[in-house]
């Protein structure tokens, strides 16, 4: 499993994982091999409505739309319809620190992450934050962001620095307490649009013999609803019978149930279905339990030799 985390831009991130600290604590967040930078984790408040700047502190999750005209997508699609699948994608927004009208924290989006420092201010009973990336990545852009006293939806804009082709999008966040919890469930099969292949069909109709072409996408079966390997032992008698895609989505189940923020397009895109799911840290191997860490074990014994299983669907 290592070698999967290691394919990730961001080699170290939390530790721990904690909802609430006693005391402030800081730590060191790999941007790139080169560069770290010093972060606090925040002492995060149970307050959900925000009753003074402190309630900010902590964990924004929530949509990150693409801000652009019904024309505008139509073209970007026409020209790549690969742009579709990053119209819509899910931020975490971490206020790490509030020191005065001083803001620094990190955002997180299809598992890259990127810090800012700002302001915040409060005016016409509003908190509003003017959050800054540093600008050395071509992806990096501003964020502005507010919410009503007494209020629990953060909304607001994100514009890029360069001219990228999605470069506005808008914000829809709400404060999360990010809890570990084991029981969270699978709740539907998971598809890979990305890996096809042609089946050919034959039928014979009125003794004719009719020969079609049909695409069919790798997927799990309904097995994955069978054992939750954050809470059951498997055993070498199911894993066996399980298919590639089985093992590949139960594996990462448990990866998303401790938090786990995914770079692979597919795999993030399946879980940000799961509503208990919150991308939110980049390493969490030392947060396995012990069931976990055998189930891991045992699932990549069978994964690489597993058959693959493909089914059709309509897009």
């Amino acid at each position: 499993m290592k070698n999967f985390i290691f394919l990730l831009y961001v080699l170290t991130f939390f530790s721990c994982k904690e909802v609430v600290r006693n005391e402030k604590t800081t730590k060191k967040l790999a941007i790139n091999d080169e560069k770290l930078i010093d972060f606090h984790e925040p002492i995060v408040t149970n307050n959900l409505m925000m009753l003074s700047k402190e309630d900010l502190l902590g964990y924004w999750v929530g949509e990150f739309k693409a801000d652009l005209s019904d024309y505008e997508i139509d073209t970007l699609v026409a020209e790549d319809e690969n742009v579709y699948y990053n119209l819509h994608k899910k931020i975490t927004l971490s206020i790490d620190e509030i020191e005065d009208s001083i803001v620094k924290g990190h955002s997180i989006v299809s598992g890259n992450i990127r810090p800012f420092n700002g302001k915040i201010t409060f005016q016409s009973n509003q908190f509003n934050l003017e959050l800054q990336e540093p600008g050395d990545d071509q992806y990096d852009g501003k964020f502005l962001v507010s919410i009503k006293s007494n209020d629990s939806l953060m909304i607001g804009t994100w514009k890029a620095n360069e001219v990228l082709k999605i470069d506005r999008r808008k914000l829809e966040l709400k404060k999360r307490l990010f809890v570990y919890n084991p029981e969270n469930e699978l709740e539907d099969v998971y598809t890979d649009w990305d890996k096809s292949k042609k089946v050919e069909h034959k039928e014979t109709i009125d003794d004719q013999e009719e020969t079609w072409f049909e695409d069919e996408y790798l997927t799990s079966t309904n097995k994955v609803f069978e054992k939750n390997p954050s809470v059951d032992i498997l055993t070498k008698e199911f894993v066996e019978n399980l298919k590639k895609s089985d093992i590949f989505i139960l594996r990462n189940s448990i990866y998303a149930r401790h938090g786990y923020s995914f770079k692979n397009r597919q795999l993030r895109s399946y879980f940000e279905m799961h509503e208990w799911y919150m991308p939110v840290f980049n390493d969490v191997s030392k947060d396995f339990t012990e069931i976990e860490l055998k189930n891991i074990d045992l699932l990549l014994l069978y994964e690489e030799n597993a058959e693959e299983y493909y089914d059709r669907f309509g897009r």
